[in-house]
């Protein structure tokens, strides 16, 4: 009987090692690691829950309970780590806006390059798609930092800690709005 319940105990342990449970860590594209206390780290959970989502389904997606942090409002919050969160606002209608909020020195990128950012702002006038957008900063994706019924928000980060912050149009498909420090 001992026997036996060293081997179950046994393969339980393996089968916790190889499957990562109890890893409450992902690691982003650029090799940081982000910590979290639910179902997803908060720049993937961010891409996960849709603006028509509910409170109690975000609660599902996240794996815990939001706080509601604005009653005026109607913000809720879901602390994911202590650097990183996300905070979704109905304002007064029925579709959040969702932002994620973390520290823009976590999303540096080796490969975000900004040297093309003349040309770039050259042809916001004539409306620029996101794919268009990448191509100009490095062909890096942008990390998605917002998004409602309306837009979708990205941030790149440059290892020197020169930013951007872009917003497109779900309309369109174009960017509206270009801010940042280069």
């Amino acid at each position: 009987m001992k026997r036996k319940l060293f081997i179950l105990g046994l393969a339980v342990l393996v089968m916790g090692t190889l499957t990562a449970c109890g890893d409450d860590s992902q690691t982003l594209e650029n090799g940081n690691k982000l910590e979290t206390k639910g179902n997803c780290i908060a720049t993937e959970c961010i891409k996960q829950i849709s603006y028509e989502n509910t409170v109690e389904e975000i609660n599902e997606i996240i794996g815990f309970e939001g706080e509601l942090i604005d009653e005026e409002y109607n913000s809720y919050y879901w602390e994911l780590s202590e650097d990183t969160g996300i905070e979704v606002t109905y304002y007064s209608g029925e579709n959040g806006t969702i932002s994620l909020e973390i520290d823009r020195d976590v999303l540096a990128n080796k490969n975000v390059d900004f040297s093309r950012y003349d040309e770039l702002e050259a042809q916001m006038d004539e409306g620029i798609t996101y794919d268009e957008f990448i191509t100009y900063i490095g062909n890096v994706e942008g990390t998605l930092t917002e998004k409602s019924s309306l837009i979708t928000r990205y941030t790149w980060v440059a290892e020197d800690g020169a930013y951007l912050n872009a917003t497109f149009s779900n309309n369109s498909g174009n960017c509206t709005f270009v801010g940042g420090r280069i």
